[in-house]
């Protein structure tokens, strides 16, 4: 083949040190977990580099395109909704690790931590995010559906007590959250 490799190779040589990247900071997920996680972040780096259509924006069908494992657009398809619908992708574990990622650079003391909540249809998302730059890094997100239907939480101001309280318990020692946000 001309000393040249294939883009599967390419992906082979970056998929393991992103693996034991992502498995080091997301300790608090399962393997299996964290093996997708890093499959899907390499799908991400590979669209990000790639042409796209559809003016330039990201979506969700781009995504298993780009999942670097063997198989048609069907299997692939099927991969990312699993990964989705995985019951042991928590959102505490995903939120030490995206903290975890901010901490290596950002360092000890206070920390604004932005929070607000949006809506697509009747799911609303609770966000949370530190700001950077000029932007804002997301670090946490919980969903629910509103008019209010949870059973194992009275009330939509005690689940914004919780998300606040697991997002705190997320941070590491040494960090102290001055959350910013439009409640009262």
């Amino acid at each position: 083949m001309n000393g040249v490799g294939t883009a599967r190779d390419a992906d082979g040589d970056l998929l393991a040190p992103l693996d034991a990247l992502i498995g080091d900071i997301f300790f608090r997920l399962y393997r299996q977990v964290q093996k997708n996680l890093a499959v899907l972040a390499l799908a991400f780096l590979r669209l990000l580099l790639a042409g796209r259509g559809g003016y330039g924006h990201l979506s969700l069908a781009a995504i298993p395109r780009m999942l670097p494992t063997a198989g048609c657009a069907h299997t692939h398809e099927k991969r990312l909704h699993r990964f989705l619908d995985n019951p042991r992708l928590n959102p505490r574990g995903v939120s030490v690790g995206l903290v975890q990622l901010i901490v290596g650079t950002r360092g000890k003391g206070l920390w604004p931590v932005m929070f607000d909540q949006t809506k697509a249809g009747s799911t609303q998302a609770l966000l949370a995010g530190v700001p950077w730059a000029v932007r804002v890094l997301p670090v946490s997100d919980y969903t629910f559906d509103y008019p209010w239907q949870e059973t194992a939480v009275m009330s939509q101001n005690q689940f914004e007590s919780i998300f606040l309280t697991d997002l705190e318990l997320s941070l590491p020692e040494g960090v102290t959250p001055v959350f910013v946000g439009d409640r009262v």
